[in-house]
C-alpha cells in the first residue's frame, strides 16, 4: 500500500496554539525517519493559530493530515484519529506532551518490533524539567496528574525516587524496558505519549461515542492483550500552570468522566466494588490527614532529586481530598433535592 507508514502520531487539537508549536518542534527533532511517519491531526474547530503552526512544520514532517470536526470532546476525536491512522504503530501525543528525548520514538518502538506479544509501550517516568513551573515539576517528579490515582496504585508513571515498575508485581527487566503483565490493576494509561500496535488497537477503538483511552486498554487486557513494555525513558507533560487552574481542571475531569459518564465507562480509577480500592482510598485519607506518609515520600524524593517541588505533596494531597470531597458532597446534595 503506497500510503502505508510505519508510525502514525495522532494529535487532537482545539485552540492548541499555546503549546502545539513546542510539541511539534520536539517531534520534528526525533531521531526517526520522517518518511516513515505521518501525523494525523483531529481538530475540533480551532479559531486561534493552530493551523498556522501545523503548516509551519509541514516541510520538516511532510506527511500531515488534518481531520476537521465540530466535536470538542478529546476522546471521540482521539478515536477518529486512531481509525484514520495508516501506520503499523499508533502513537498518541497531546499538544502539551513534549518528546524531549531525541531517541524517544525509536526506543518506544524497538520493544514492539522485537516481541510481537507486546500490545503497546509506555514510558517509565514523566520528565523532570528544572525550568518549568513548580506544579509541573511536582507532577513530573511523582509521575501522576492526580495523587489519588497514585495511592490507588493506578498512576501511569512512577516517581523519580524509584527506578522500576512499582504498581504491578508481574514484570520482567528486559534491559531497556520492563515487560509488564497487567491484570486487574491497570494504570491510567492510553495517552500522554504511548504507542500501540495498530492491528490490535484499532479493534477496540472503533466506536468514537464509547471511546475513552483508559477504557480501551482495559478492554484489550480483558481479551488477553495484557503484556506491555514500560520503557526506561520519559516524556514531559506540561499539565499545570497554577494551583486554581489545576484543581478546577481535575474536578471537572472527574465530574465528567467518573460521575456523569460512569455508566458508560468500563474502567474506574476508584471501583466501589473493589475491597483493595476501598482500603487504598481509606489509607489515602488517613495519610493525608496525618501528613506523616506524604512528608516521608517528599523527603525520600528530595534525597534523590534536590527540588522543593517534592514538598508540595502533603498540601496537594489535602487540596485534592478537599476538592474532590466538596464536589462529591455537592453533587449528592443536588441529587437528593432533585429527587424530592
Amino acid at each position: 500500500m503506497r500510503n502505508k507508514k510505519r508510525l502514525s502520531i495522532v494529535i487532537i487539537t482545539w485552540n492548541s496554539a499555546g503549546k502545539l508549536d513546542e510539541c511539534l518542534s520536539y517531534i520534528s527533532k526525533q531521531n526517526y525517519p520522517t518518511n516513515s511517519m505521518e501525523i494525523v491531526f483531529v481538530d475540533g474547530g480551532s479559531s486561534d493559530y493552530t493551523f498556522q503552526i501545523i503548516e509551519k512544520y509541514r516541510r520538516k514532517i511532510p506527511c500531515f493530515r488534518i481531520i476537521k470536526t465540530k466535536i470538542k470532546d478529546q476522546e471521540p476525536k482521539r478515536a477518529i484519529g486512531i481509525q484514520n491512522a495508516r501506520g503499523k504503530y499508533i502513537c498518541s501525543i497531546d499538544p502539551d506532551v513534549f518528546l524531549t528525548d531525541k531517541n524517544w520514538l525509536k526506543n518506544m518502538i524497538e520493544p514492539l518490533e522485537s516481541d510481537t506479544r507486546l500490545a503497546g509501550s509506555q514510558t517509565l517516568h514523566y520528565s523532570y524539567e528544572k525550568k518549568t513551573t513548580i506544579l509541573n515539576r511536582y507532577f513530573g517528579l511523582f509521575g501522576f496528574n492526580d495523587p489519588v490515582a497514585f495511592y490507588l496504585h493506578k498512576a501511569d508513571r512512577i516517581p523519580h525516587y524509584e527506578n522500576k515498575w512499582i504498581f504491578n508485581n508481574q514484570f520482567k527487566d528486559m534491559g531497556n524496558y520492563f515487560e509488564v503483565e497487567f491484570n486487574r490493576t491497570i494504570p491510567t494509561m492510553g495517552c500522554n505519549g504511548v504507542i500501540f500496535r495498530a492491528s490490535t488497537y484499532k479493534q477496540y477503538a472503533k466506536d468514537e461515542n464509547s471511546f475513552f483511552h483508559i477504557d480501551v486498554v482495559q478492554d484489550m487486557v480483558r481479551q488477553g492483550f495484557d503484556k506491555y513494555a514500560i520503557v526506561k525513558n520519559s516524556v514531559f507533560h506540561s499539565t499545570a500552570s497554577n494551583f486554581a487552574e489545576t484543581i478546577i481542571k481535575r474536578i471537572r475531569y472527574m465530574n465528567l468522566h467518573y460521575e456523569t459518564r460512569k455508566n458508560e465507562r468500563r474502567y474506574l480509577v476508584f471501583d466501589t466494588t473493589s475491597s483493595v480500592d476501598k482500603i487504598s482510598l481509606i489509607l489515602f485519607v488517613f495519610y493525608t490527614i496525618t501528613f506523616i506518609q506524604p512528608i516521608f515520600l517528599s523527603i525520600k524524593g528530595y534525597r534523590k532529586v534536590k527540588d522543593i517541588a517534592w514538598f508540595l505533596h502533603p498540601f496537594m494531597c489535602w487540596i485534592f481530598l478537599v476538592g474532590y470531597g466538596i464536589s462529591i458532597f455537592t453533587k449528592n446534595i443536588k441529587s437528593i433535592f432533585a429527587s424530592k
